[in-house]
């Protein structure tokens, strides 16, 4: 689905006027989709980061993805500002500790395992901005990038939303 290059703008007004980022808006949005049809007010959700967070992975090609898991609690009461703001400090904790695999956090909290479902989410959340910046650089270093899609995509979770920025709005 895609949302309006209208209603992209209302969540980037949200977002600024609230003091938060848009993905802490769409991960706040996302929480309450979940909420509604599960009815959970306690659950964690998967956001992927690039694992890329000091000055040593600069020079570095590779794929550094680590999964972090974003625990949002719910509360009936609770007003927009304080939702956003909720999802803001929990977000702002976990990429705190974004250099920590999820795979070590797994083994040390040791919790129940089904094989079906991976341990600590079974939702998660994806937001692709543009890199302008890092193509162009990519381009002066003489690469070429390709972006290979695949022709059917999977999820390892239950659900997964992938939103990508582009002028037209999020899609």
């Amino acid at each position: 689905f895609e949302l309006s290059a209208e209603l992209s703008a209302r969540v980037h007004e949200c977002s600024r006027s609230a003091g938060v980022t848009p993905f802490v808006t769409l991960l706040a949005t996302w929480s309450l989709l979940l909420n509604r049809y599960s009815g959970q007010s306690d659950f964690g959700i998967g956001a992927s980061v690039a694992g890329r967070d000091g000055p040593q992975w600069g020079r570095v090609i590779g794929f550094f993805l680590n999964m972090l898991t974003l625990r949002v609690r719910l509360d009936q009461d609770w007003t927009v500002r304080e939702l956003l703001a909720h999802v803001a400090a929990v977000t702002k904790g976990a990429y705190a500790h974004q250099s920590l695999p999820i795979e070590w956090l797994i083994e040390q909290l040791n919790p129940p395992r089904e094989p079906s479902r991976t341990p600590l989410f079974q939702s998660a959340l994806t937001l692709q901005v543009p890199t302008h910046e890092f193509e162009a650089r990519m381009d002066a270093a003489g690469m070429r990038i390709i972006d290979l899609r695949p022709a059917r995509l999977a999820s390892q979770f239950d659900t997964t939303l992938f939103l990508e920025e582009t002028s037209q709005g999020f899609k």
